[in-house]
């Protein structure tokens, strides 16, 4: 007895329009995920753009507010030496705190809805015996020996 295999062309089409159509079904998989991952991934980058500009704005606000401190000691007490400002797309605004002698000068920048905090700790400035030295027009140069000045 010999049993013969003959191919069945019926079966051929449908075998090519089932390896069709798993084709089909994985190309759809694959463009569907490369286009989410894009997608997400030009959202993580926006938001990573405005958290830094964010971040620039509030160092610039903290920078602003110290400049303003270092030229007038004084202005540390008065609220409206530090306003808030637009600056580009953003906003930055600084405040001072004080304790125990002692200032917190924080500054928040601002870009749509991305909020960063930057802050300082600041002291009065002290007056020291090098202070009128330098005042009174003394040598500043130390004698590496005795480290005295002449």
């Amino acid at each position: 007895m010999m049993i013969s295999f003959k191919p069945c062309v019926g079966n051929q089409k449908g075998s090519v329009f089932l390896t069709t159509m798993v084709c089909v079904f994985v190309m759809s998989l694959v463009g569907g995920y490369t286009y989410k991952m894009s997608t997400y991934n030009s959202t993580y980058v926006n938001r990573l753009q405005k958290s830094m500009q964010a971040q620039q704005l509030a160092e610039a606000g903290l920078m602003r507010a110290l400049s303003t401190i270092r030229t007038s000691w004084s202005a540390i007490n008065t609220a409206s030496n530090f306003p808030a400002t637009n600056l580009g797309n953003g906003s930055y605004d600084a405040t001072v705190t004080s304790s125990g002698g002692r200032y917190l000068v924080s500054s928040v920048g601002t870009v749509g809805t991305v909020t960063r905090t930057v802050s300082a700790e600041v002291t009065a400035p002290s007056t020291s015996a090098l202070t009128y030295m330098f005042a009174a027009g003394g040598d500043a140069e130390l004698d590496s020996g005795t480290a005295q000045s002449p």
